[in-house]
């Protein structure tokens, strides 16, 4: 059997809100690292004028960690909506928690 032709079944309605506390937990862990990137970019660009001389910037490394922390911020958008989608498809009546997910 194919792992692509195998559908998702929730297993009862009081798994789907466990994702919440974990999404909370996920979205407090990455406020803490871009807090500590946003930290760290700005250290960076106070160094001594006499290190900037010896030492190339590294803006392609800050850019792409930018870009990066964009992107999970944006992923973590999507996770909480899929969640609400999935919390209120569990909530309508004749859908409930034995509907196939696709």
């Amino acid at each position: 059997m194919d792992l692509c032709d195998r559908s998702i079944r929730p297993r009862s309605s009081h798994n789907l809100p466990e994702i919440g506390p974990l999404l909370d937990t996920y979205d407090r862990h990455l406020q803490r690292i871009t807090d500590l990137y946003n930290e760290a970019r700005e250290r960076d660009k106070r160094l001594l004028r006499v290190e900037r001389l010896y030492r190339k910037p590294h803006l392609t490394n800050w850019e792409s960690m930018s870009e990066i922390l964009d992107i999970t911020r944006a992923l973590s958008k999507v996770m909480r909506q899929e969640t609400s989608i999935v919390q209120n498809m569990g909530s309508t009546p004749g859908i409930g928690t034995n509907a196939v997910l696709a």
